[in-house]
């Protein structure tokens, strides 16, 4: 994680010497001037720094969330790359694998649109799916609605698919989005 120093200015000076600010203090904080009564200006200086540092205590946390939830990033083992899947599909003779839309994005070639896994009723569609399947069919889901850290839909279906056993199973690989990593690169959708 990258830290870049934050620089906070706070200073106190008094302008006691002309008569119209004899009873202010100025407080001078970075991006203003803020003029203040003497008997209020350390109250308003303590809450001031307390909700600094409350700030800063919740944006360090915050970035520390966001560091933790990009370091979740699928294993190799559980992707499918987009050009193995177009490979596949233009290939006559090889088998093809079940491909399930499980979000709520546009249909690729020869994918089943399922309700959005996020939800109990996508989930359920998906197991109806896969009832009499082979626990050694390859599947393949996909959502591509969003970036894979922020993706509601992959993570329960993929967990539901590894609970049910199913052992060739795969997420297709797209990191940032549908159209990022499918349509812009004019792989096939369905028509």
């Amino acid at each position: 994680m990258d830290f870049k120093p934050i620089k906070l200015h706070i200073k106190l000076i008094e302008a006691s010497r002309s008569k119209y600010y004899s009873d202010l203090t100025c407080l001078c904080l970075t991006g203003g001037l803020y003029l203040c009564p003497k008997s209020v200006t350390m109250k308003y200086l303590r809450i001031f720094l307390i909700n600094v540092i409350a700030c800063l205590l919740f944006n360090l946390n915050a970035e520390a969330q966001d560091l933790s939830l990009k370091k979740q990033v699928w294993p190799d083992q559980y992707l499918m790359q987009t050009k193995t899947l177009v490979q596949n599909m233009k290939n006559p003779k090889a088998a093809k694998p079940l491909i399930y839309n499980i979000g709520f994005v546009s249909n690729i070639q020869g994918a089943k649109k399922l309700v959005s896994a996020n939800k109990e009723e996508g989930l359920a569609q998906l197991r109806s799916e896969l009832k009499n399947k082979p626990k050694t069919s390859p599947i393949v889901i996909y959502c591509g609605c969003c970036p894979f850290e922020h993706c509601p839909n992959v993570r329960p279906a993929f967990t539901l698919l590894q609970k049910l056993g199913y052992t060739n199973a795969k997420i297709l690989n797209l990191p940032t989005s549908i159209k990022a990593d499918w349509i812009d690169k004019g792989y096939p959708m369905a028509k």
